[in-house]
Parts: structure tokens; sequence; C-alpha cells
């Protein structure tokens, strides 16, 4: 039987595409087909979604993969997860291997080794599994019981609110409020108006007493504030002066201000007038003398 080179080609470049494939395929789940390892089964109650070639850790260190997933259909709660871990990694007796998840999401298997320097576990033995729920479901535990405390204060808080709200006060309150805005925004347009017609003409006023003040400050630059001050102080000695001369007695209106006779004689001569004046209204006949035909009275 003979075989043409081209299709003997065909076929061996097919089974090389092939294993390419099945390399890409491991490779892309973790598994490296050319790297052999020890395998170990491990029992979970479950596995919260674990895939296969999901990574295993020990320390914080990759130390294989999940190589297999069996769920044990007639004894519920019984997962057989079949481990490879890297040729030659010593687990100890009392080991114990975990299910985590991390803050995205994805799950691992962390071997929790324990410090025996005696004993270890066989390739293909069973490890006890378990798992761990991580920082998540620790921090919910821890405030599980904070929470179930509040949980009586909120539902008193949303009772006051509810009442609050109910209440007619807060009726009142917005109506007194939408009032308080009105008058605000009436303000506001008054305070609009005057600053657009009234601030023109008080600021040109403004302007007005500033020119004036200035005016003002420009002419009290030119006076002579020494010679008035000095003129000032000559006049007012000379009426210190003055007052002084109309104190003493040595001339005309000293004796005037503080001789009293002159007021004496005055009151006296007024005095006397005064009885004349009566006296002549009282009898005429004494000071007048008349008569129609010459004829003397006596």
């Amino acid at each position: 039987m003979k075989y043409n080179s081209k299709e003997i080609k065909i076929g061996l470049t097919g089974i090389a595409a092939l294993a390419i494939l099945v390399f890409g395929l491991n490779y892309l789940k973790g598994i490296n087909i050319f790297k052999t390892g020890d395998h170990y089964l491990v029992k979970f109650e479950n596995v919260l979604g674990m895939p296969i070639s999901s990574p295993i850790f020990a320390d914080g260190v990759k130390v294989g993969s999940v190589r297999d997933i069996e769920y044990n259909r007639n004894q519920s709660k019984e997962i057989t997860v079949k481990i490879e871990v890297d040729n030659g990694l010593r687990i100890p007796k009392g080991s114990r291997a975990e299910v985590e998840t991390d803050m995205l999401g994805a799950v691992k298997i962390t071997l929790l080794l324990a410090n025996n320097m005696r004993e270890k576990y066989q390739e293909n033995d069973t490890i006890p599994g378990g798992i761990n729920l991580g920082i998540i479901n620790n921090t919910i535990n821890q405030m599980t019981p904070q929470i179930n405390s509040i949980l009586p204060k909120l539902d008193s808080i949303a009772n006051s609110l509810q009442q609050i709200v109910a209440s007619q006060s807060i009726d009142k309150t917005l109506k007194s409020t939408e009032k308080t805005m009105k008058n605000l925004e009436q303000a506001s347009a008054q305070l609009n108006l005057i600053m657009q017609h009234k601030m023109p003409n008080i600021a040109a006023n403004l302007e007005q007493m500033s020119s004036n003040a200035v005016t003002i400050t420009n002419n009290l630059k030119t006076v002579d504030f020494a010679k008035t001050i000095k003129s000032i102080n000559t006049t007012l000695a000379h009426v210190e002066q003055t007052t002084k001369q109309l104190n003493k007695k040595n001339n005309t209106m000293g004796l005037l201000l503080n001789d009293s006779t002159l007021y004496t004689n005055l009151t006296t001569l007024s005095n006397s007038a005064t009885k004349l004046l009566n006296d002549f209204k009282s009898h005429p006949k004494r000071y007048v003398h008349f008569s129609v035909f010459g004829r003397k009275e006596k």
C-alpha cells in the first residue's frame, strides 16, 4: 500500500495542530502537561462554584491546580476534588485544604500546612477540606450584632419621621417658607429697581459732594491759619483790656457801671417825675390858667 507524501503531510499537520490546541487549552487553564506532580484528593461539602484548573496556594505561593471535581450524587454534601501539586511538595499529616474567594470573586484552594515533621500524606491520600468565606464574611459576622442593635433605633427613627411628616406643622412651615420666599423675591425686585433708578442719582450726588469737599479743601489750603489765629488773639487781648477798664472807676464808663449813685439819682428823678405827672393829671388848674374873657381867676 502506497501513501502519498502530500496526505502524510496533511495528517502530520492535523496531528500537530491538535496537539498544539490541547496544549494551548491546558496552558490557558494553568495546566502544564509536560510537568508531572503529586496527586491528592480533598473532600468538601461546598466548593463555592470552583472550576477545574483553579489555583492551589500554600503559604501564599502557587503550588498546583485543581485537576478534577466529582460530586457524589448518592451522598449529599460530599464533593471530591482531585488536586495536583508540585512534585516533592511535603504535606504533613494534620494539614487542611480550604476553599476561599478573593475580593474579585475568584475561587482558590489554600493548603494550611501543619507543623508535623514525622508524618506526611502520601500520593492519592485524602486531605480534609473546609470553607473559608474570607474577609467579607468575617466582617459581616462582626457587623451583624451591631446591625441588629441598630435596627430598633432605626425603626424608632422611622416612626418619628413618619409622625413628623404627618404633622400639620410641616405644612404650615412649608407655607410660611413659601411666603417668606415670595417676600424675599419682592424685596429683591424692589432692591433691583432702586439699584437701577435711584443709585445713579445717589452716585451723582455723592460725586458732587465729593467735588465740593475737594473745593473746600483746596480753599482751606489757601487760608493763612497762623495769621488768622494771631488776629483772633489780638482781638481777645483788646476785649480783655476793655473789660478791665470797665471794671475800674477811673473813667466814665467805669463809673457808670460800678457807681450806684447815678442809678439812685435816676431812680429818684423818675419817682419825682411820676408824682408830678400824677399831680398834673389830678389838678391841672394849678398849672394852666385860661379864661375866655381875659379874666383871671383868683
